[in-house]
């Protein structure tokens, strides 16, 4: 059967089918939908904790006697849980431990942007990246299947726009529960913590990390999609599903998981093409690892280090566009899309206007983006389908076959009210925009105005 279902609702299926039995966790947003419909099943036993520390605490101790167990945080609480999650690396358990982190490129609802896929190599463990709903219920199981196969915490990694966005899901069967459970193994060397045994822990960790990337290079979660071999992409999550949509023609290296990496592939996919990209929001944490192998990987001098990466692209900050046998180059910076960055490296820009309005077409569904018209002098916010803004940036027409040479357009403070690129067919909507502005005004007006005339 088939269902449509956001990151959130599809991760608790997912619990349900990997038969976990015991789902801990602390609200936040994005992740607390995740807990919401998991305590719909009344297989699973879940509870609100107190911190994350605690919910951390108790799902360890859940699985070290021989239940499933699930965490669910967002990326700050990741902070708070990290003391106990780290010594579940060292011990292991007897049975899955799995640690759903979602995090909040762009600050929509925390107080800070960090990039928890370092908490990964921290905490050597790995984690996986799933890209659409249906992957957030299979990653799930296969996060249980990880876990158990190598004695290890997995950790999912998700994104505001993964965890609240749906697509369709193939549901399949609960899990079988009511297993027995024998009694608490005393294994002293296993799970006593102390110096004196995880010293020797240690070195089953890092093997654990050996044999956890060999194993990566033939998980299907990462594969090759061959294309044009001219540039190849590398991206993972749903920055992955933003690549595929604008460059449906290129080669792509899907990551599922980004810690740790699978070499061998990486290495044959950067063989096969001519300019390796990785694409990743926040910190260059693919691009360091591939770079570290000697790759000559292009990210994050092109794409923006902070703020949400879209596919649309805001085009925000310092503007430069140039041009060089017959290719674009223009590079966005600030809280920007692929738009502008992917123009950088060197594409077509027919191939670019082609990939943008196939691009369009899908997301133009009821998918639609709030872009501030700061060309405008903030006279009006446009409620724009990503279609409208492709043929308003990339499609249009001669103005983008003149030569700009190496002109650069800093466009802060206060930019032109309508610069060359705006056709004059957004003209009606400025006019609107500034009736709207001056009704407002005479509202207030009205409501203070006079008031402020009588004294």
């Amino acid at each position: 059967m088939k269902k449509l279902l956001s990151g959130n609702e599809a991760l608790a299926r997912g619990a349900l089918e990997a038969r976990i039995e015991i789902a801990c966790g602390y609200p936040g947003t994005p992740s607390s939908e995740i807990l919401e419909n998991v305590s719909k099943y009344k297989e699973i036993y879940s509870e609100w904790s107190v911190n994350e520390k605690v919910a951390m605490d108790a799902a360890a101790g859940a699985a070290y006697s021989g239940r499933r167990a699930l965490v669910t945080t967002k990326q700050v609480g990741m902070n708070v849980m990290s003391d106990s999650l780290f010594y579940t690396a060292y011990t292991g358990a007897e049975a899955a431990l799995v640690v759903v982190t979602a995090d909040d490129p762009g600050l929509f609802s925390s107080q800070n942007e960090q990039d928890n896929r370092h908490y990964a190599k921290l905490g050597k463990f790995p984690m996986l990246e799933p890209c659409d709903s249906q992957e957030c219920k299979d990653f799930m199981i296969e996060a249980v299947d990880m876990s158990e196969r190598f004695d290890t915490p997995v950790v999912i990694r998700t994104t505001m726009r993964t965890s609240h966005s749906k697509s369709v899901v193939e549901l399949g069967a609960p899990g079988s529960y009511g297993r027995e459970v024998g009694p608490f193994p005393r294994n002293i060397e296993k799970y006593n913590s102390m110096c004196t045994w995880a010293r020797k822990r240690h070195y089953i960790l890092e093997q654990r990390l050996l044999d956890i990337e060999e194993w990566s290079n033939t998980w299907p979660g990462n594969r090759i999609e061959w294309g044009d071999r001219e540039y190849g992409f590398i991206a993972g999550g749903i920055i992955y599903e933003y690549v595929k949509q604008v460059f449906p023609e290129a080669s792509i290296l899907k990551l599922g998981m980004c810690y740790p990496l699978p070499k061998k592939l990486i290495r044959e996919f950067a063989d096969g093409v001519r300019n390796v990209i990785v694409v990743e929001e926040l910190d260059p944490f693919i691009e360091e690892q591939v770079r570290a192998m000697g790759i000559p990987a292009r990210g994050k001098d092109i794409f923006s280090i902070c703020g949400e990466l879209l596919p649309e692209g805001c085009g925000a900050g310092v503007v430069a566009q140039t041009r060089d046998e017959g290719h674009v180059a223009a590079q966005a910076c600030g809280r920007d899309g692929l738009v502008g960055p992917f123009a950088a490296v060197g594409l077509h820009e027919a191939r670019l206007a082609d990939g943008l309005a196939r691009a369009g077409q899908v997301f133009d569904a009821g998918n639609h983006v709030d872009v501030g018209t700061a060309y405008y002098q903030n006279l009006v916010h446009v409620r724009l389908s990503l279609v409208n803004f492709c043929r308003f940036f990339a499609l249009r027409g001669p103005d983008a076959a003149q030569p700009r040479g190496d002109a650069v357009f800093r466009f802060s403070g206060r930019p032109p009210i309508v610069p060359d690129a705006v056709s004059c067919r957004f003209a009606p909507v400025v006019f609107i925009g500034c009736l709207c502005r001056i009704r407002f005004l005479w509202g207030l007006w009205q409501m203070f105005g006079f008031r402020m005339l009588s004294f």
